[in-house]
């Protein structure tokens, strides 16, 4: 599986997902420039080790900008669909499904500069660190993730637990 091929159509399929879901979400948004967008997360191995069954990505809503009253915070919203890429026939399927419940529930996630460590890190392909037998460059990037994204990290851990307890990221490992 080839990122550059694949992270375009999965962020296309988002996008269409999104136009149904964004009009709905910010018709709910309290007050003017408080319109909700969306992130998606890296792939994650469906099961772990990494066998050749795929990956699945996350979309989440996100808020632009710091919470209101808050420096050094922003508002993410929960995961509202995923898309599952699963290699068959030489090429690679792609299947959205939407997470159901209320989309608008959210928490505050802080926000920190980047170390120059961390910005190295986050450089790396992860999709090719998911396929490399080396998996230093690995560990390097998802503990970097989850180092930052603790409020989707926290939504997605049980599902992908065998991974989360493999990388076993500790504060000051990233």
């Amino acid at each position: 599986m080839n990122v550059s091929e694949i992270e375009p159509k999965v962020k296309l399929l988002f996008q269409d997902q999104w136009k149904i879901l964004e009009p709905h979400l910010n018709s709910k948004s309290a007050g003017p420039g408080k319109t909700w967008d969306f992130s998606t997360t890296p792939p994650f191995p469906k099961t772990w080790p990494a066998k050749e069954n795929g990956y699945i990505y996350y979309a989440y809503l996100s808020r632009p900008g710091f919470a209101q009253g808050i420096s050094d915070g922003q508002l993410i919203g929960k995961i509202w669909g995923s898309v599952s890429v699963t290699p068959k026939n030489g090429s690679n399927e792609l299947l959205f499904s939407p997470f159901p419940g209320d989309a608008i529930r959210y928490e505050i996630q802080g926000v920190r500069p980047l170390t120059a460590q961390e910005s190295v890190s986050l450089e790396i392909d992860p999709l090719s660190a998911l396929q490399a037998s080396d998996q230093t460059m690995l560990k390097h990037y998802y503990c970097t993730w989850v180092s930052l994204n603790g409020v989707i990290f926290s939504s997605i851990s049980a599902k992908h637990s065998d991974f989360f307890s493999f990388l076993n990221c500790t504060k000051g490992e990233e």
